[in-house]
């Protein structure tokens, strides 16, 4: 038996998705609920819904397994979550954001922007692709490595940092980059903010 494989032969991969695949509408509700925050870092009478959106995320981070802190990031908020299977593995840290555009109306012809819509398998809504999707992807993702059992599971830590600022040019980020170092501190670092 190989560290990639389960007492019963299972690939580790296969159990991930079989996982995933499994909880797949619980995932899209989770997103749909989330999309719902109009998160619009660029418009101030949205400052509550952008704490709204960091809470609701560092919600979900803590039932997944992680510790979660949220900094004040000038008018939003970021929040930073970690796991650590093994202080001595390797840690990767990956960067999304939770900060939505703002939505134009004429822009939305079929539905509404913050009222998400499951057409064809796909959830259609204000921030479903840039960037809550991807984030709510990674924190998945995580609850799929802690239920790998131990024997094929990878050691590896888990370190999320999202963002509320990134739609208007992450003012107060470098900021908290600096005065955070040590928390931060990775081996390798993933951008999930881009198209697949």
């Amino acid at each position: 038996m190989t560290a990639e494989h389960t007492p019963n032969g299972q690939h580790a991969d296969d159990h991930v998705g079989e996982y995933i695949s499994n909880r797949l509408p619980d995932i899209l509700q989770r997103l749909a609920a989330w999309v719902a925050i109009p998160s619009v870092a660029a418009d101030p009478q949205h400052r509550s819904d952008l704490v709204r959106s960091a809470r609701w995320l560092a919600g979900e981070l803590r039932d997944a397994g992680f510790t979660t802190t949220i900094f004040e990031t000038g008018d939003s908020h970021a929040v930073f979550g970690e796991l650590i299977a093994d202080p001595s593995a390797p840690t990767v840290l990956v960067y999304s954001h939770h900060d939505v555009r703002h939505a134009k109306p004429e822009q939305w012809e079929e539905t509404e922007p913050f009222t998400p819509v499951l057409r064809d398998g796909r959830l259609y809504g204000r921030g479903a692709s840039d960037a809550k999707g991807q984030a709510l992807a990674h924190v998945w993702g995580a609850r799929a490595h802690l239920a790998t059992p131990d024997s094929a599971r990878v050691p590896l830590n888990i370190k999320l940092l999202i963002e509320g600022e990134e739609e208007i040019g992450s003012p107060h980020l470098a900021e908290l980059l600096d005065t955070q170092r040590e928390r931060f501190t990775c081996d390798v670092i993933v951008f999930s903010d881009t198209v697949q």
